[in-house]
């Protein structure tokens, strides 16, 4: 980069270091450079040299083992001998057989055993006899580009072979066997060469004998398993600053330098990390050329570009560790730009001072600008910003030092800015701002505090409208029931009677009138004891025959369901409270649980009595002397469910699934004494069934046992027993208790039901005495 040298300019193509003083470099024209003494010698104008040194600039240079200087040229190779200052020319001759075969080479080479090896268009040759020039050529399979006088680059392994790069993929030459092997791109193949031009090879500095690294022109950097035979790609996706590489060279700590056209790049293949270097940093220029590199004995690196050449140290060249500051320079609003001079600004400081801005919400184009503290390389200088709260991550906005937002929503922002100095290190931290944008007046919190409040006088209102309407239709249907009430209640009274004396058995009945009559007359006290017993199991017989009669109806199909809508709750407690004396008798406390007093339900009350007293029978029968057995009423969406609860023996868990079958009891050593027939179970799940609704057991053995019977909220339809839904506006909760005895001890006559009726009183009195 001398204004005074001669080469200034020149785009080079290759360059050799003879010794610490002396520096080869081929342009169009070959130099000699002295940087001991800064002479330059130029081999196409000197005219004390009849025997010119090539007449063009050499496409491939190198310095042979005794000292000589080999050029590969346009018109063939020259052997310089840098002592005598004389030099010998290697040419193509047509009528010569054994000499060079083509007259342009394109590259030089020297192996492990002192050969010397040139490669042409078509051939690879070797010098076989220095002194009369006599070659050996080898024939590739695929010729080199003519039109692309690009030099192959040539390196040998320790097994001997030679890998030479070219316009048309990787060549392996095995000189033993005389043989040619191509790795080219398959685009088919992942794992594969994926650019055929190749402008470079370096055996990994760690590993030379198995990874080879290979530049392209336009795939980046290769990296090619020679055991495995695959390739891995490293190009500006990863980090490197350009797809064309020119130059690798290795340095002590294992890193690869590399050529590119956008600069060097220093690339640790440990870490697969590149750290990238362009003009800003002392460069020629960002554009290198193929071919223009060198590592000298003493790891000095000398790459050549376009406009000259660059060489250095690579210990030498160390990163900036200066952390910069990083400021706020400028706020602009629209084009405006704010500054603390201007009358009514919203800036009472500088912008790099201030920490908190408020702006109102029609100052919709906000621009913030700021810099890095750091002059060093200030183009190189990275930035990365985010305002909280509307950004998500980091926005890297590399150069670009300035950051504009529009229609922001109102609300509370930080808006932050980090950088770096021209080595890409990073202030963190970086600079924060708090930035509020206030809302306009309709979406402040008072306004919503009046839209709350008319929204909620409305929705008032319409409440109050609503519940007058149904006030008044609910009054019309209270009067309605009342109505069919009365009407039904002759009716039920005929069909009650007559359902019961259905049931009897004229047999028993017969039986237990005997047995009664003689109970009643002057008999032995010792007698009467045993009367009492037979009595009480013929009683049983009848129940258990009125059960088994009952599930032969179910199991043909015959059994009626005669289901009616009766408020659930009174009937239930009726029934349980019908057990208190026998609880009494055993000391077991009844309790009574609903949420509401009246739920309706449509229901066969002789079939749901036979449910629930064959339950509470059974609570009895199993639960010891000051236990509990507690029945509770709920409504849960659209089923009402029933729960009969004891505190009795329980039952084992593997054989709650069989309690419902018939004849099933759970274990006859242990509950032969309560007297179970398997039978009360099984009917009572077909009457639910029945009813459409369903049953199910919670148990632990020794704590109790727990009966939960699910009804459908919807009527039943008696003559096909299908479930119908019905909305909840259509179930009214205002019918008259159903009130049932389940004992015919207590008596009324008709004249004091009638005047009870006459007198329109909503509540009945039960008086029952003993």
């Amino acid at each position: 980069n001398d204004p005074s040298s001669r080469i200034t300019g020149f785009s080079i193509r290759s360059i050799l270091q003879e010794n610490d003083d002396i520096i080869w470099i081929s342009t169009d024209v070959l130099y000699k450079w002295n940087r001991r003494t800064g002479e330059i010698k130029d081999f196409e104008t000197d005219s004390n040299r009849p025997d010119d040194f090539g007449n063009t600039g050499p496409w491939s240079m190198i310095k042979s083992y005794d000292g000589k200087i080999w050029t590969a040229t346009t018109e063939g190779v020259f052997r310089y001998d840098p002592t005598t200052e004389k030099s010998r020319q290697y040419k193509f001759n047509p009528a010569d057989t054994l000499g060079l075969p083509q007259k342009e080479a394109f590259a030089v080479f020297e192996d492990h055993q002192k050969n010397i090896w040139v490669a042409t268009q078509n051939y690879f040759s070797k010098l076989i006899d220095l002194d009369k020039g006599i070659f050996k050529s080898f024939a590739y399979q695929t010729p080199l580009p003519y039109n692309q006088r690009v030099r192959p680059v040539i390196y040998q392994d320790k097994k001997g072979l030679f890998w030479i790069g070219t316009r048309n993929g990787l060549l392996v030459f095995d000189q033993y066997n005389q043989t040619f092997f191509t790795y080219k791109n398959d685009p088919t193949k992942k794992f594969t060469l994926n650019n055929d031009n190749i402008n470079s090879i370096c055996p990994d500095p760690a590993n030379p004998d198995k990874i080879l690294w290979l530049g392209t022109s336009g795939g980046g950097l290769n990296k090619f398993n020679i055991d495995e035979g695959t390739f891995a790609h490293f190009t500006e996706s990863e980090g490197l600053p350009n797809n064309v590489v020119y130059g690798i060279l290795p340095d002590r700590n294992g890193n690869l330098w590399l050529s590119t056209n956008k600069g060097l790049s220093k690339f640790n293949p440990k870490k697969n990390i590149f750290r990238n270097y362009d003009v800003l940093d002392g460069l020629q220029s960002n554009e290198f050329n193929t071919g223009a590199f060198y590592l000298g004995k003493n790891g000095e690196m000398f790459f050549g570009g376009i406009k000259g050449l660059n060489y250095f140290y690579p210990d030498n060249v160390k990163d900036n560790p200066y952390i910069p500051r990083i400021v706020l320079t400028k706020l602009k609003l629209g084009d405006d730009v704010i500054t603390v001079k201007k009358n009514n600004s919203i800036l009472h400081k500088t912008i790099s001072e201030t920490t908190k801005l408020l702006l109102t919400y029609d100052e919709d184009v906000i621009t913030f600008e700021f810099a890095a503290l750091d002059f060093s390389a200030p183009r190189k200088n990275r930035y990365a910003y985010k305002l909280e709260n509307f950004n998500k991550d980091w926005i890297y906005s590399g150069s670009v030092r300035s950051a504009t937002f529009t229609h922001l929503p109102p609300g509370k922002y930080i808006f932050r800015v980090k950088g770096t100095n021209n080595d890409g290190i990073w202030n963190e931290t970086g600079v924060a701002l708090e930035l509020i944008i206030t809302p306009p007046w309709w979406s402040t919190i008072w306004a919503y505090l009046v839209y709350l409040t008319l929204f909620l006088l409305i929705l008032y209102f319409i409440r109050s409208y609503e519940l007058n309407r149904l006030r008044l239709k609910n009054q019309l249907k209270l009067e309605k029931v009342e109505t069919d009430t009365l009407r039904n209640l002759d009716h039920l009274k005929s069909s009650f009677f007559a359902n019961i004396s259905h049931e009897f058995r004229t047999p028993l009945t017969l039986i237990l009138g005997q047995i009664e009559s003689v109970m009643s007359s002057d008999i032995a006290t010792k007698e009467k004891g045993k009367l009492q017993i037979a009595n009480r199991n013929a009683r049983r017989l009848l129940t258990l025959i009125n059960q088994i009669l009952d599930l032969s109806k179910l199991e043909a199909g015959s059994m009626e369901l005669k289901a009616e809508q009766h408020n659930i709750v009174s009937f239930l407690k009726s029934i349980f409270y019908s057990f208190e004396s026998l609880a009494e008798s055993k000391k077991i406390t009844l309790k009574f649980e609903s949420d509401l007093s009246n739920i309706p339900l449509k229901f066969d009350p002789d079939k749901m009595e036979k449910i629930i007293c064959n339950l509470i029978s059974n609570a009895l029968k199993f639960t010891s002397e000051n236990g509990e057995i507690k029945v509770s009423i709920m409504v849960i969406s659209n089923k009402i469910k029933i729960i009969v609860k004891d505190t009795g023996i329980g039952i084992p868990e593997n054989r709650l699934p069989h309690i419902f079958d018939r004849f099933y009891q759970v274990d006859s050593s242990i509950t032969r004494e309560y007297e179970g027939t398997g039978i009360g179970l099984a009917l009572t799940k077909e009457l639910i069934e029945l009813h459409k609704g369903s049953i199910y057991a919670k148990s632990k053995f020794g704590e109790g046992t727990e009966f939960i019977i699910d009804f459908p909220r919807g009527e039943l339809n008696s003559e096909n027993n299908l479930l119908v839904e019905i909305n909840d506006e259509n179930i009214s909760f205002t019918d008259n208790e159903y009130l049932h005895d389940l004992h015919d001890d207590s008596e009324i006559t008709m004249s004091e039901e009638n005047q009870l009726l006459k007198t329109g009183q909503k509540e009945i009195v039960l008086i029952v005495e003993d």
